[in-house]
């Protein structure tokens, strides 16, 4: 009896060890996430910190905070300096985002909430991100749409973007993108025609752009040249048009987005 109880003893210590010891592994495994989250942490704020400093340029700090993210699947790191940081010039932030794409997909309920709750520098850098990440962001069709007819026009443009770069073709998009047909802002109205052209709903609107090429005001050109870049391959038949607008063009930022458009149209970009 006593042999018994010895040996029920001893596998009882052997079981406790085993259970004792799949603890220690699964603590050792959550303290090394939390270390790798405090050191993505740790890592992003000292690009930031160097970005303040003006010793690292925006776009140079975006990319390492993405190559950051996208090492340690520190996408939640982001999201959480954005809401402690209210500094419209902190772009780099936003940027990171942008870069990330659809891999930062855990990242959109915070971007919808900001697209709906503004400020209004917020919903625009939200709009514009949440294009970058494709059809994975369909959730935010319904508040894209709303910013796509606010009060801001640039929040417009980014929004009338994104729903292009989703793909979403339901009614509400649609009669959303009509509307913007007839913006007040040129750039909206340029983008909503593009988009609809797209998402193959238009099918006068590389006339509508080549058209305001041959404009004589360069904001309402470069609109134009923007949105064919922005159709990439689709808009090739605009190829001889934009290179004669390229021969005559004296506005430098229009020649340089005419210049990007032709080489996005070719598939060189």
């Amino acid at each position: 009896m006593t042999n018994a109880v010895s040996q029920s003893s001893s596998v009882l210590t052997g079981l406790q060890r085993l259970v004792i010891a799949g603890f220690v592994v699964l603590a050792g495994a959550a303290m090394a996430g939390c270390r790798r989250g405090g050191d993505a942490g740790a890592r992003m704020r000292a690009v930031a910190d160097r970005a303040d400093r003006g010793e690292l340029g925006s776009d140079a700090a975006a990319k390492e905070l993405a190559q950051i993210a996208k090492n340690t699947g520190g996408t939640s790191e982001i999201v959480e300096a954005l809401r402690k940081d209210g500094d419209p010039t902190h772009s780099y932030w936003w940027t990171a985002l942008a870069l990330l794409g659809p891999e930062a997909s855990s990242a959109i309920p915070f971007l919808i909430e900001c697209l709906e709750s503004g400020p209004s520098y917020r919903s625009e850098y939200a709009a514009m991100v949440l294009g970058k990440m494709g059809g994975g962001a369909s959730s935010a069709v319904p508040a894209l749409c709303k910013g796509a007819a606010s009060g801001d026009a640039l929040l417009r443009w980014y929004a009338t973007q994104a729903l292009g770069d989703i793909g979403a073709t339901d009614p509400n998009v649609i009669d959303v993108l009509r509307r913007g047909e007839k913006d007040e802002d040129v750039m909206v109205r340029c983008y909503a025609r593009a988009v609809l052209l797209k998402l193959g709903y238009d099918n006068d609107t590389l006339a509508y752009l080549v058209k305001r090429l041959r404009e004589s005001d360069p904001e309402v050109r470069n609109a134009a040249v923007l949105a064919l870049g922005y159709l990439g391959p689709k808009a090739s038949a605009a190829i001889p048009e934009l290179g004669l607008l390229l021969e005559k063009e004296d506005n430098v930022q229009v020649k340089e987005n005419a210049e990007e458009a032709v080489k996005k149209i070719s598939g060189e970009f």
